[in-house]
């Protein structure tokens, strides 16, 4: 697929537009697998698409589109029926050669490997939000038989000639295997940091990555556990294939990568790169944040398998911290002031608060249901728009669990979050009900601002006293006035409203927008995978 990367934004007379960070393609890659005619498929688990990628070309298109690609994880039968795991959904798909993608089984949260032994049986397992092991009914006509309730952390996986199943244990930095038949597992190795994924090749020889070191691996002897790193690439390797010839190929979720490594000499050709590790260009933008001193100007982005610092003018990383290497699983909205950096994962319901000039992770906040935006007070207290409860609520103590008032309840889907210059209000984005409210923070009191929005959600404060606005539906910028309701467009025909997935939050990978004490808008674009600034004509 060429990605041309071009997107007719319109904008009003008044204002003009500068790209700050370029667009790039694709949204993150994941799982690997080659078909029986030597040709590679890579998933992309948050785009929810299936791609067909020419390895000798690096040209890329869509095998199984949005919303039916959704795969962290894929495996073909001799017959050349693929079966991907939906690990968001919670679901095994399947497509038979020639036939439509559908939904094979359903009601298993985190499915994540998946792979078939010699006899055609198939195996996945749960991760992240479950943790089990089972064997597919390859027809989806009978409920998949359980083979183990532990152990945690299963990740890619293959079987050997013996007849085991080798699996990574993340968490705890194993490879171990299992059989499949009577449960027994016994470890392998040891020693390593995150390994995501292991594969045989056709001498049975096991590699495998390390997604924490970056790394390249092969088990020598898979008796002993005897390992040696074969290359270096990035921490963000996700998963590895093995094509007919031996040749190994793995992925990257922060570089959007394919890469080939000689397992002989550990040397690497990109197949494709579309972020480069020098931090030219983005994985998939979310929150953006602004922070502001007499020295120079800030954009902090959540970029969802990253935290990246870059400089508000001119778009260059000053720093980056990689999802897993770090306590971040993903990065999805993010606020910033003096002293402090705060980051929310919907996906693991926590919030992470660092310190904002050594980007030290200084605590986390667990046991949220899809936190999006937040805002600290000059007390310390933080106000959470928390999805999926309905809420915004107050967390008095950051390191605790129990000092949680509810400021609002009964809300729809409440997204973006932007503080009044008193820091008596605060406003709030309803993405379902298309909402736009004011809160008083001392007492809860909640007035309508705006209704009959599509999809709002970024929302920040212009210096004019007026609220600028995402609303993702109609793709489109707003400026509302909060006294009078009176709404103007800035842009519209924006790249933003990355399609989401039944089960999980409406605002899925949110839009967002940050001001700058001059008026300077910025918002991230999550189709595209850009950033602009927008300002008024002087």
């Amino acid at each position: 697929m060429a990605y041309e990367g071009k997107h007719e934004i319109q904008l009003s007379e008044e204002y003009v537009l500068e790209k700050l960070v370029p667009e790039s393609p694709f949204h993150a890659f994941h799982g690997m697998a080659f078909d029986l005619q030597n040709q590679l498929y890579v998933a992309s688990l948050f785009e929810q698409t299936i791609y067909r990628v020419d390895v000798d070309s690096g040209n890329v298109e869509v095998f199984i589109g949005s919303p039916m690609g959704q795969a962290d994880d894929l495996v073909f039968s001799p017959d050349g029926t693929v079966y991907w795991t939906a690990l968001l959904s919670g679901e095994i798909r399947v497509k038979k050669e020639g036939g439509s993608p559908s939904v094979l089984v359903s009601g298993y949260p985190g499915t994540d490997p998946i792979t078939i032994n010699k006899k055609g049986q198939v195996f996945f397992a749960q991760s992240f939000l479950g943790d089990k092991l089972f064997e597919l009914d390859p027809d989806g006509k009978k409920t998949p038989r359980q083979i183990l309730d532990k152990p945690e952390g299963l990740n890619a996986f293959a079987f050997g000639n013996d007849g085991w199943l080798y699996s990574p244990q993340m968490h705890d930095g194993l490879i171990i295997r299992m059989n499949v038949h009577n449960g027994q597992v016994e470890t392998i190795t040891s020693g390593l940091y995150l390994p995501t994924a292991v594969k045989f090749n056709s001498k049975g020889q096991l590699f495998g990555v390390d997604t924490f070191g970056g790394f390249v691996f092969q088990i020598e002897d898979v008796i002993k556990g005897d390992k040696k790193i074969i290359a270096r690439i990035n921490p963000g390797l996700d998963n590895l294939a093995i094509d007919s010839n031996d040749q190994l190929y793995v992925s990257s979720f922060v570089e959007k990568a394919v890469y080939q490594v000689d397992v002989d000499s550990g040397d690497i050709k990109k197949i494709i790169e579309a972020v480069s590790p020098q931090g030219k260009g983005l994985t998939t933008p979310c929150g953006i944040a602004l922070y502001e001193d007499q020295n120079e100007t800030t954009l902090y982005v959540a970029d969802l398998f990253a935290y990246r610092v870059l400089d508000a003018m001119t778009g260059e990383q000053k720093e980056m911290h990689r999802s897993f290497v770090t306590p971040l699983i993903l990065s999805t909205s993010i606020s910033a002031n003096e002293k402090h950096v705060i980051i929310s994962d919907w996906f693991a319901g926590e919030i992470h608060i660092l310190d904002r000039i050594t980007s030290k992770f200084l605590s986390t906040i667990k046991g949220l249901n899809y936190p999006y935006g937040t805002v600290e007070l000059p007390d310390g207290s933080l106000l959470v728009a928390d999805c999926g409860a309905g809420q915004v609520i107050r967390i008095l103590d950051q390191a605790g669990q129990k000092n949680r008032i509810v400021l609002q309840d009964n809300m729809s889907t409440p997204t973006g979050l932007t503080i009044t210059k008193d820091e008596q209000q605060v406003f709030v984005t309803e993405t379902g009900s298309g909402v736009l409210s004011s809160i008083e923070i001392a007492n809860g009191n909640r007035k309508i601002v705006a209704s009959d929005l599509d999809m709002p959600e970024g929302i920040a404060l212009h210096p004019d006293g007026k609220i600028i606005l995402a609303e993702v539906g109609k793709k489109r910028l707003l400026a509302i006035d909060p006294v009078t309701g009176r709404r103007e467009t800035i842009a519209w025909n924006l790249p933003i409203g990355l399609p989401g997935y039944a089960e999980g939050p409406l605002p899925f990978i949110p839009t967002d927008v940050a001001v700058s004490c001059f008026g300077h808008i910025y918002i991230s674009t999550n189709t595209n995978n850009a950033i602009y600034r927008i300002d008024r004509k002087i």
